[in-house]
Order: C-alpha cells, then structure tokens, then sequence
C-alpha cells in the first residue's frame, strides 16, 4: 500500500511541485490481497484529481491506517476550493467532468469508483469549501469469486 502511494506521487511529481505534500502511514499498517496496478490506477486518479483541484498549489495529504475490521482506509485530502452538492452527486458518473474540454475524459473517477467495489471496499467524499477528502477502504481480502487479469498480491 505505502509502495503504491509513494510512486503515485514520484510519477504525479512535475504536478506537485509548487505544493505540499503530508504523508501519515500507521507504521503497522498491514498488506492487503489486492491488484496493486489497478490500486494504483486509483491513487493516481484520486491525486492528479487533488493536484488540479489546487492549481498545483496548496496541500495534499494522504493518511493510510487500518480499520477496526482488518482492511485499510486510505484518505486522499486537499485544501481546494471543495465539490459543490450538485457536482459531488455526480463524480463517479461515467464522463461526467468539470475539466474544460480536452483535458478530462470524465472516467477517472468513474474507473476509480469500479476498482474499489471490484475489491470489495468502496469510496466515500466529504468535501467543503477549502477540504476536499477521498477516503478508500478496503478489505483484507478480496471478495469470493473476484477474478482479475493477474493473481493479487499482498
């Protein structure tokens, strides 16, 4: 999970430059079955996301703990300027965006939202004006009769 993180951010780096960048991983946060590619599909989605929401300005901060049944809670926060209610309902929709045409596919969130569920967790945002938070979680294991293209690693 911290491997994933962290190359999410060495990857989105040029986006993050002019900001801030506050990492907090429970030292005994535990691995998880998982397909870590498609894991990462989501951090990078979650942060690129987080990066434009600051105009590459301002601060993310990215907490990984374990929750009480066993998983992993993954929360991805900015201090842009929020998601309107009106906007918020509809971000996991597929090619449903607030990018200006040519720069956003509308799928991110859409494809992020799908790998999460397909893993057995699921994705919920709080936001408001000046804190917006993606909160991932994710089960130990993956869901009984989840097939993927690779074998999950842990």
């Amino acid at each position: 999970m911290r491997k994933g993180l962290d190359d999410t951010l060495v990857i989105l780096r040029h986006k993050l430059k002019g900001g801030i960048v506050a990492r907090d991983y429970d030292p005994d946060l535990l691995e998880i079955e998982a397909w870590g590619s498609e894991l990462n599909q989501v951090w990078t989605n979650l942060i690129d996301n987080a990066a434009d929401a600051m105009d590459g300005k301002g601060e993310i901060s990215i907490t990984a703990a374990k929750t009480d049944g066993g998983g992993v809670r993954v929360s991805i926060c900015d201090n842009g300027p929020g998601i309107p209610p009106e906007v918020a309902a509809k971000i996991f929709e597929p090619f449903f965006t607030t990018k200006p045409p040519g720069i956003g596919s509308g799928l991110g969130l859409h494809i992020s939202h799908n790998v999460v569920v397909r893993h057995g967790g699921r994705v919920d945002v709080e936001s408001e004006p000046g804190r917006t938070c993606f909160i991932v979680t994710l089960p130990m294991t993956l869901p009984q009769g989840v097939s993927g293209g690779t074998t999950p690693n842990r």
